[in-house]
């Protein structure tokens, strides 16, 4: 009640900016966890929300920095919302107070961005496909002021894995050799989530940036296939683009793969005193990054002593196994066996441990 203005200053009987932005992240948390009633709102929570999420945008020139980061990850908690994240009064509003961003909100605002993708299934709440995407320049300042402020390993750990989720981490090319940095300088400190995440945003990145240049490579090579297909992220051609071992990676510079496979090794050594914490979620999520990484990036060795004590969890979690996680790391250790397979010499090379 307190957040109703009485005043003129907005419309009348509506919510004033700190109102709609935590009203609608309460929303959020009743929208995932109902309070037990005899009946459910049901439509008219739904019509609520939406009628919310525009006064939000409407009010989004007067949000302060605090109020954009509990918005968007209202926006970004419920599907029906989802369409406002992106709103370009929001992005606006980012812009204009990038420079007053805290290290924690400026995070916030980057995993609510890849929390709206939902598993890529946003396409019944968007109007287009390029409304599933937030602008590179509004990324490109939030990371930027990140950058000005001593991170946390959390807040370095959840940064890769928003980036590499939304696709952009190799893209952003100003900030792609920095960023990796910082991850090698927290990989001593990094707990099993923060682990898993890091993993999990390097390996979606860069499998995703493999799949662009071998789609780009068919393309340039079969001029009857509609240049459409083409990736909208891949401006270079197969002959910029580095392979080795069978892996490709879109990388135009020396400096980002060299800050890579550093931290790709520290990594890899700082796993094995996390592997009695890891979670079956975490195993099967690091082992499934392990195969992409190691497909998708060239020079990179799969360390034997990470491969062999994740391995060692598997066993002692495998009841607690559930089915995703299954499929995951059959997928992985498959990948991951074929790989290690193909630059053994074909059947004279050992498995792996």
């Amino acid at each position: 009640r307190r957040h109703c203005p009485t005043n003129d200053s907005t419309e009348k009987g509506g919510f004033d900016v700190v109102g709609s932005s935590n009203t609608l992240w309460a929303l959020s948390k009743l929208k995932q966890k109902p309070i037990e009633r005899d009946s459910e709102p049901g439509p008219l929570l739904d019509q609520a929300i939406v009628a919310l999420s525009r006064r939000v945008v409407d009010l989004a020139p007067g949000f302060n920095c605090q109020d954009l980061a509990t918005a968007l990850q209202g926006f970004a908690d419920m599907a029906i919302a989802r369409s406002f994240i992106y709103a370009p009064a929001l992005m606006d509003r980012i812009i204009e107070r990038a420079d007053d961003f805290k290290a924690r909100e400026a995070v916030n605002i980057l995993a609510s961005f890849a929390r709206s993708r939902a598993g890529d299934k946003l396409q019944s709440h968007m109007t287009s496909l390029e409304s599933a995407h937030p602008p590179l320049h509004v990324l490109s300042a939030l990371v930027a002021q990140l950058r000005s402020h001593k991170l946390s390993s959390r807040d370095v750990a959840t940064t890769i894995w928003a980036l590499g989720r939304l696709d952009h981490l190799a893209s952003m090319v100003d900030h792609t050799v920095p960023l990796l940095r910082l991850v090698e300088g927290q990989a001593c400190f990094l707990n099993a989530q923060d682990m898993s995440n890091v993993f999990v945003g390097l390996g979606t990145c860069f499998a995703t940036h493999q799949h662009h240049h071998r789609t780009a490579a068919a393309a340039a090579s079969n001029p009857l296939l509609p240049q459409k297909i083409l990736p909208a992220t891949s401006t270079t051609t197969t002959s910029s683009t580095s392979t080795t071992n069978g892996g490709v990676l879109a990388c135009d510079d020396k400096a980002t793969l060299d800050a890579l496979l550093s931290v790709l090794g520290k990594l890899q050594s700082a796993v094995p005193a996390l592997a009695p914490r890891l979670t079956p979620q975490h195993t099967a999520n690091i082992h499934w990054a392990l195969s992409n990484l190691a497909t998708a990036v060239p020079l990179m060795k799969v360390d034997p002593v990470c491969l062999k004590e994740l391995r060692q969890r598997c066993l002692d979690v495998a009841s607690e196994l559930e089915p995703q996680h299954v499929a995951n790391l059959a997928y992985a250790l498959t990948k991951l066996h074929h790989h290690h397979h193909s630059n053994n010499g074909g059947g004279g090379g050992h498995r792996p441990p």
